[in-house]
C-alpha cells in the first residue's frame, strides 16, 4: 500500500466475551460495511477460512488453547484475525488481554491496517473502537510516503507498536492518539486547546488530533508536520522515541 491507514491500541478490559467480538463487528460494518471481515484466521499472516457472520463468532472469538511456562500448563485465548480482500482491503486483529505466569495482567491489543479511502469516516471508526475497548494509549494514522520505511524507531510507529505490554512507550505522535489510565496526566490539555488543537475528553482519558481531517497528512504534509512538532512541545521532553520530523529535516538541508 503507498498509502494506508494503522489503527492501534493497547487495552485492560476483559475482551474475550462474545459481546465484546459482537461490538467489534458492529464497528467494522460502520461506513456500508467497506471494514467488514471477509476471512478470518488465528493467525494474521495466514487466511484461509471465509467468514460467515456474527454466529461464526462462536467459533473463532477467544478460542481457548494451552500452553505450557516453566512446567506449568496453563489456558489462554487464541488471537481473532481477519482479513477484507475487496474494497476496502484490510487486515487486523485482536490479541485477548491474559495473565502471565506471574498474575499481572498482558493488556491486548486491538490493530487494523488499511488500505485509505475517502469512503470511511476513520475517525468515527476509531472513536468507536475506544467506545468498546477503552485503552491505555491508542493511534489512528495515515501513513505516507514521507514517513514510510524509514529506519528504526520509525518502522516501530509504522506498525503501531507501543512496546513492551508491561513497560508501554509511545514511539511518535499519530494524526489521532488517546491516552487513557496512567497516561491521562501527559500533556498540557489547556494550551492545546488554546493553540486550537482538538481535544475530546473521555471517561478514562482524552484524544486529541493535530489537525481538522486526516486526509491533511496526505494533501498537506508539510503543514501536518508542523502542527505535530508544536504538540510534541506540550508534552514533557523526551516522551517520544522520535523527536525529529521529516519536513524539519528537509528544511535544514
Amino acid at each position: 500500500m503507498k498509502t494506508y491507514v494503522k489503527i492501534a491500541l493497547r487495552s485492560r478490559i476483559d475482551t474475550k466475551p462474545q459481546e465484546v467480538g459482537r461490538a467489534l463487528l458492529n464497528v467494522l460494518s460502520l461506513g456500508d460495511g467497506h471494514l467488514y471481515p471477509q476471512q478470518v484466521s488465528h493467525n494474521p499472516d495466514r487466511f484461509k477460512d471465509d467468514f460467515e457472520g456474527a454466529d461464526a463468532l462462536d467459533v473463532w472469538w477467544s478460542e481457548v488453547a494451552q500452553m505450557r511456562v516453566e512446567g506449568a500448563v496453563s489456558d489462554f485465548s487464541l488471537d481473532f484475525a481477519w482479513r477484507r480482500k475487496d474494497a476496502v482491503k484490510s487486515t487486523g486483529y485482536v490479541c485477548h488481554t491474559m495473565r502471565n505466569n506471574r498474575g499481572a495482567l498482558l493488556p491486548g491489543t486491538v490493530s487494523l491496517t488499511a488500505q485509505w479511502s475517502p469512503k470511511i469516516e476513520w475517525i468515527e471508526v476509531f472513536r468507536a473502537l475506544i467506545g468498546v475497548f477503552p485503552p491505555r494509549l491508542a493511534m489512528l494514522h495515515l501513513f505516507t510516503s514521507p514517513e514510510i520505511g524509514r529506519p528504526s524507531p520509525w518502522s516501530s510507529f509504522e506498525a503501531g507498536s507501543f512496546g513492551a505490554a508491561l513497560n508501554p512507550d509511545i514511539t511518535n505522535i499519530a494524526w489521532a492518539m488517546y491516552y487513557g489510565d496512567e497516561f491521562a496526566d501527559e500533556g498540557d490539555r489547556q494550551k492545546m486547546r488554546e493553540r486550537g488543537f482538538s481535544v475530546d475528553e473521555r471517561s478514562n482519558g482524552y484524544l486529541v488530533t493535530v489537525t481538522k481531517r486526516l486526509e491533511d497528512v496526505k494533501s498537506d504534509f508539510d503543514s501536518f508536520s508542523r502542527r505535530r512538532a508544536e504538540l510534541k512541545t506540550l508534552y514533557r521532553p523526551g516522551r517520544f522515541r522520535i523527536e525529529e520530523e521529516p519536513m524539519l529535516e528537509r528544511d535544514v538541508t
